[in-house]
């Protein structure tokens, strides 16, 4: 019988693995900061393979890995297959990071290195 902690760790270690690359984590930021900007229905992939200067190819293998991590997905949008952020795995990797974040901070605060 696994520990309740595995269940927790697993989807965190498949995300953080997916981060774990240069080229997706360029297509992430892509994406996101596309949306940041403009009312971006998402992108194909040969529109994101020219923007993050990679092969159709390899955007394709990279976005599958960041699909099964929870981190993009991909929708019709009417004859085309665009991909948009996942706000599912990045809450996981938030509630994960945070409270470590809040951790170091009030060590900071009370004066402990």
């Amino acid at each position: 019988m696994s520990s309740p902690r595995l269940t927790v760790a697993e989807p965190l270690a498949v995300i953080i693995r997916a981060l774990a690359n240069e080229d997706r984590l360029r297509l992430v930021r892509e994406i996101a900061t596309e949306h940041a900007v403009s009312a971006c229905e998402g992108f194909t992939i040969a529109e994101l393979a020219t923007r993050v200067e990679i092969s159709r190819f390899a955007a394709s293998r990279h976005l599958g890995i960041l699909r099964d991590a929870g981190l993009v997905c991909r929708r019709q949008v009417g004859v085309r297959s665009v991909h948009t952020l996942d706000p599912s795995g990045f809450e996981m990797l938030e509630d994960w990071l945070y409270p470590l974040i809040d951790a170091l901070e009030t060590r900071r605060a009370s004066g402990a290195a």
